[in-house]
């Protein structure tokens, strides 16, 4: 017949064996775990260079958007000049036949 204490010495073994095997990290070999860490490296730098180049083609779009709102701006100052230019012209064209 076993003591009550063999029969606990075993059951906590038992459970330390458990608690091991939930923490257990398999072995990986050096080589592969360089190969591993390279492919994330890499997948970084791709990563980087899409949003380099998203961020590139938002600030052409913006520089594009800049220079179309520029474009309207002088386009409208300049028929703003003409209508005022006219509109003086009409004037001068009023008071020499006033006269």
């Amino acid at each position: 017949m076993s003591s009550p204490k063999a029969r606990k010495d075993v059951s906590e073994d038992a459970m330390l064996d458990e608690e091991n095997d939930d923490q257990y990290v398999p072995y990986v070999p050096v080589a592969q775990r360089r190969q591993h860490l390279l492919a994330k490296l890499t997948d970084r730098k791709t990563e980087t260079k899409a949003q380099q180049a998203k961020r590139e083609r938002e600030e052409r779009e913006e520089a594009e958007d800049a220079e179309r709102e520029a474009e309207r701006r002088r386009e409208k100052a300049r028929k703003e000049r003409t209508l005022l230019e006219e509109a003086q012209e009409v004037h001068k064209r009023k008071a020499q036949e006033g006269k």
